[in-house]
């Protein structure tokens, strides 16, 4: 009956009478706005446009594993943190249902055999040792000490973050389909590093109450969720954007912008240059405003280590920035810092 029903439908949808056709169609639309308009009604518009986008991303990811890849980098980089707004016995996050749908999606594909063979590479078996060895560390520890419902799911969500491995170089196989998972990449990680400046230049009431809307999915709100040098409300704001912490948003700014210099100087490069440096430029704008030494220290590590190992031409550039960071007027306060932090002077140290 429902096969029936499902082609009296198609049949009256593609009619040859226009008439017939222009009915159905437009019986289709009026029930996809009331339905739309009924859920909005019912979870608010906030929770309607998430619920729209994570339709169009799932039917995307079933049609195309890469774009699983988009989804997972849009949720690291801008909501890593958020949670959705109800509960199966712990509130999954968008995290997780990102990698769900990935690993869902590729396994589906393996078993009824549209991806023609499993990749394990030479060091896969390493990566499934470490996961067996966790697995088995973890069960040691369990005779010890019980585990509730938040360490068995920090748990898991380590093993199937290491699993992604797997799922990463069985569907990643080409340098062109590694350029466009890199370019999503970059992308994601300057539309962090914009919030993050963005929120930094806002008016602080502005930025509480965009963090305000996001307590929902469990993000920090109020003014206690800005941080400041020092954890004093009257002195200098670090930035954050949505990932809560200025030190995790200093790391993610550090993958981001170590991944963009060499692009300056490559032969190839995967944006345009000018597009390039203005997303360099944004990254290292978020890693400023963190006031996190250690992020600095970080990319001045990675970018001394690939003008030594390969890109000479960023030395010079190196260089130039340095001069800059020790000489601007602007940035002595964060030079004052540094030198405090390595002469263990600073109260934040």
């Amino acid at each position: 009956m429902l096969q029936n029903t499902y082609h009296s439908f198609q049949n009256a949808l593609f009619s040859p009478n226009p008439v017939v056709r222009a009915i159905v169609l437009g019986s289709v639309l009026v029930a996809g706005l009331l339905l739309i308009t009924l859920f909005i009604g019912i979870a608010g518009p906030l929770l309607a446009l998430v619920a729209a986008a994570a339709l169009i991303g799932g039917v995307m990811i079933l049609n195309d594993t890469h774009w699983g890849f988009v989804a997972l980098c849009g949720v690291v980089f801008l909501i890593p943190f958020a949670s959705l707004p109800f509960s199966i016995g712990f509130k999954p996050t968008f995290l997780d249902v990102a990698l769900g749908a990935l690993f869902f999606v590729w396994l589906v594909k393996l078993v009824i055999g549209q991806q023609d063979e499993f990749i394990a590479s030479p060091i896969g078996l390493l990566v499934a040792l470490f996961m067996l060895l966790a697995v088995f560390s973890f069960a040691l520890g369990l005779t010890h000490s019980p585990a509730n419902t938040f360490l068995l799911r920090r748990f898991m969500e380590i093993l199937i973050g290491v699993a992604l491995f797997f799922v990463t170089i069985n569907t990643v196989r080409s340098e062109d389909e590694a350029i466009w998972v890199t370019r999503w990449v970059l992308l994601a990680g300057a539309g962090a590093a914009a919030i993050a400046v963005l929120f930094y230049l806002l008016p602080q009431e502005i930025t509480v109450g965009i963090l305000d809307r996001m307590a929902r999915f469990d993000y920090p709100g109020g003014f206690g969720a800005l941080r400041f040098i020092e954890d004093d409300p009257t002195g200098t704001m670090r930035a954050i954007g949505t990932a809560v912490d200025p030190n995790v948003l200093g790391g993610m700014m550090i993958l981001v912008a170590a991944l963009l210099v060499p692009q300056l100087v490559s032969s190839k490069p995967i944006f345009p240059r000018w597009l390039t440096f203005l997303m360099l430029a944004t990254a290292g704008l978020a890693l400023y405003l963190t006031y996190s030494r250690s992020a600095l220290l970080g990319l001045a590590s990675a970018v001394a280590l690939l003008a030594v190992l390969k890109y000479r031409r960023l030395i010079p550039l190196a260089i130039v920035a340095g001069l800059l960071l020790l000489l601007l007027p602007i940035t002595q306060e964060y030079v004052a810092r540094l030198l405090e932090g390595f002469s263990g002077q600073d109260l934040a140290t």
